[in-house]
């Protein structure tokens, strides 16, 4: 067949070349990577995915001119020409990047090859875009690359044919809470990458989450103010912890002063103090086989809507049932002592009531002997603010014995 044919017979190739054309109006000018024609005689298009180039234009030109400019991913090739007699020739081509992942993607700078890159008299800058620069979920960033020449006479060779990758990595935010000044740490890394923030000094802890969930110290490293996290994959927030004074509002509750500011429901001689203590010298020691119902009691004053953390320790040598109480009004607890380890009780009361009422210690029945120390009685409510109480979950972690008023960080 000879090639006039192929040139002349353009009512065979029409269809053809209207379905090319459609393409391109449908997806877009640089979002078309390649069209071709298969082997059957059919436009086959290659549609980016990912982060891609989604549109190249000229934005502007002073005696220049510019011949082609595609996009493959990220990879962006211009074919161009320079003025022959001014040396400020130049041109500049908006590029819009679009990121159609669900993750945030981050700039990391560009590349290119020599080889790929005819006339090293003309140079090139990028403006609107900087390593670290953001593309999130289902955005677009815009940015511009402008091409002119690097000397001071006007080269033999005008043109230029250029490929340059604009390279983006998936990665994560990193965000703080409660720091004076963040401005120093980093606000994102890259997806396995390790994490260092040095923070100088701090006056608190911090807590580290990975996608809303608490990391354990296990996960990181943590010295000197500087917390490492190796092989990252999930945003990152560091809050420093606030500070606390919580106060104890029960009398002796260590028993250091005998039993002292605590009274009986039943008999004084069946109580007593001994150096067996959780906290300090002494513990409180209730005599076995004794009335049921002889307890150690002490008045608190109470708030109505506050919010209560109350707790205690006991040891026994045979299990044995320490239970306790904010009489007639709840906030009871009750465990199970051993003899190997001193055992906590502890709960949770929101006071419906403003006035007084007795604590209760250890008023349920025993066959053993039972030792009493650590009582507890800490006003949430007046400490953390009204919607701020910790969880009894969090009391138990971080709230031990105290006398008198301690500091703690949530």
């Amino acid at each position: 067949m000879k090639l006039n044919n192929y040139l002349f017979n353009y009512k065979k190739y029409l269809p053809i070349l209207l379905i090319i054309a459609v393409i391109f109006m449908g997806i877009g000018y640089a979002a078309v990577y390649s069209v071709s024609l298969d082997i059957n005689g059919k436009a086959v298009a290659k549609v980016p995915s990912g982060v891609f180039i989604s549109d190249i234009t000229v934005s502007d030109k002073k005696n220049s001119s510019s011949n082609q400019m595609s996009a493959d991913q990220t990879l962006l090739h211009t074919n161009l020409s320079l003025s022959n007699a001014t040396i400020d020739s130049y041109v500049t081509y908006k590029v819009t990047i679009y990121n159609s992942t669900s993750s945030n993607y981050y700039y990391t700078g560009y590349s290119y090859d020599n080889s790929f890159y005819s006339n090293t008299n003309v140079s090139f800058t990028v403006s609107g875009i900087s390593v670290g620069s953001l593309i999130s979920s289902k955005s677009s960033l815009s940015f511009t690359v402008t091409f002119k020449y690097n000397t001071s006479t006007v080269p033999n060779k005008n043109s230029l044919d250029s490929y340059i990758s604009f390279n983006f990595k998936k990665g994560y935010t990193v965000t703080y809470e409660n720091f004076s000044s963040t401005s120093n740490y980093p606000t994102y890394v890259l997806d396995g990458d390790t994490l260092i923030i040095s923070f100088g000094t701090l006056d608190a802890p911090i807590e580290v989450k990975k996608s809303n969930t608490i990391l354990s110290s296990s996960n990181y490293t943590y010295s000197n103010y500087v917390l490492t996290i190796k092989n990252v994959n999930g945003n990152i927030h560091v809050r420093k912890l606030s500070k606390y004074t919580i106060y104890n509002m029960v009398t002796n509750g260590s028993f250091e002063d005998g039993l002292n500011g605590w009274s009986f429901s039943g008999y004084s001689s069946e109580w007593g103090t001994v150096k067996i203590p959780y906290h300090g010298t002494y513990c409180a020691y209730r005599y076995p086989n004794k009335s049921q119902y002889n307890f150690i009691m002490q008045n608190m004053s109470f708030i109505s809507g506050h919010t209560y953390y109350f707790y205690a320790f006991a040891i026994s040598s045979t299990p044995q049932a320490f239970v306790c109480d904010i009489t007639s009004k709840g906030g009871s607890f009750s465990v199970m002592t051993n003899g190997s380890s001193w055992t906590r009780g502890s709960s949770i009361y929101k006071a419906n009531f403003t006035g007084t009422n007795n604590i209760s210690i250890n008023w349920g029945g025993t066959t053993d002997a039972v030792n009493v120390d650590g009582v507890g009685l800490v006003d949430l409510t007046a400490a953390f603010g009204s919607g701020n109480e910790p969880s009894l979950e969090w009391c138990n972690a971080n709230i031990n014995y105290f006398d008198n008023s301690t500091i703690v960080y949530k």
